[in-house]
């Protein structure tokens, strides 16, 4: 597995580079036209084995210090992921 640069900004104009996995750099694009979706769309438009897929949201929404994504949990859809930026624009 690879690495991206990601050229990203945030909210108020602030730019980023971000330095991401291959998988964390597909599902990160995947949210420059919507502003949240469910594990379940994720798995299916970049289609990943199950336990990578886990572990790239999980990097990106369930760590200390500052998260790119949000995780909501629904019982009967299961979890959703959003962005905390809801300004955020990534290109390559």
């Amino acid at each position: 597995m690879g690495t991206a640069d990601l050229k990203v900004i945030f909210g108020k104009g602030q730019k980023h580079e971000l330095i991401v996995s291959t998988h964390q750099m597909c599902a990160l694009m995947l949210f420059n036209n919507v502003d949240n979706l469910s594990y379940k769309e994720i798995e299916q438009a970049i289609e990943i084995p199950a336990s990578d897929l886990k572990r790239c949201l999980q990097s990106m929404a369930c760590v200390k210090g500052k998260n790119i994504l949000g995780k909501k949990q629904n019982r009967e859809r299961g979890p959703r992921f959003l962005l905390l930026h809801p300004s955020l624009s990534v290109s390559l």
